[in-house]
């Protein structure tokens, strides 16, 4: 508990917590989401720009889960802001909606999650054998998560 004290990740995520229920209080539901959507856009892209060398310079490596972890961070972070400009294109000017790419940013994200997923059990570009029962059994949980999102979609 004395550790949960001083983290500073604790701390700001309750303040995170706080600050958006005072939003919510102060601000009607369209301000609340406006400010959301411009928080995500803004610090994305400041996370873009602070990850991009690390990840440039892991995404040439890309053998150790550090450089799995560094790429997958980026690139979740990059679809983000990709995704945030991209509805901000496609709200404000309507003509330029193009589905496909609102699908292909998702399936990017995935991608991104995956690399994630594997980052702590890669070394040197094979996944560790004590891992496999742990990312075997996370990738059933994706699968099923998966198939029954998929099913309700075409039901």
């Amino acid at each position: 508990m004395k550790r949960l004290k001083t983290s500073i990740a604790a701390w700001s995520a309750l303040f995170a917590i706080v600050a958006f229920s005072l939003a919510a209080i102060a601000l009607p539901e369209t301000g609340v989401r406006n400010i959301a959507y411009s928080l995500v856009a803004g610090i994305t892209a400041a996370s873009v720009i602070r990850w991009a060398p690390d990840s440039a310079r892991a995404f040439r490596s890309g053998r150790a889960g550090p450089e799995f972890l560094l790429v997958g961070v980026f690139s979740v972070m990059a679809i983000v802001f990709l995704h945030r400009i991209w509805v901000m294109v496609i709200t404000y000017f309507p003509a330029f909606e193009q589905k496909m790419v609102t699908y292909f940013v998702v399936w990017m994200l995935a991608w991104a999650c995956s690399l994630i997923l594997v980052a702590p059990d890669v070394e040197d570009g094979v996944i560790a054998q004590r891992s496999y029962v742990l990312i075997g059994l996370a990738l059933f949980i994706a699968g099923v998560v998966s198939g029954i999102s998929i099913g309700l979609s075409l039901g």
